[in-house]
């Protein structure tokens, strides 16, 4: 299943939807539109949320 991530509500979405299918039948899309540098740093705010999901 191919998700398309560009919000808040993305990562509650895949949190639930991983109880329901196995992990390595998703992919998601995110939204890189809103990435900005601030001094240096590259911040990918809908990456990072949904980097922060996945298991260790």
């Amino acid at each position: 299943m191919i998700i398309f991530s560009g919000g808040t509500g993305t990562p509650k979405f895949l949190d639930g939807l991983m109880w329901t299918m196995d992990e390595e039948e998703i992919t998601v899309v995110v939204n890189t539109a809103e990435d900005l540098w601030v001094s240096g740093n590259l911040v990918t705010p809908d990456v990072d949320t949904v980097l922060y999901l996945l298991p260790a």
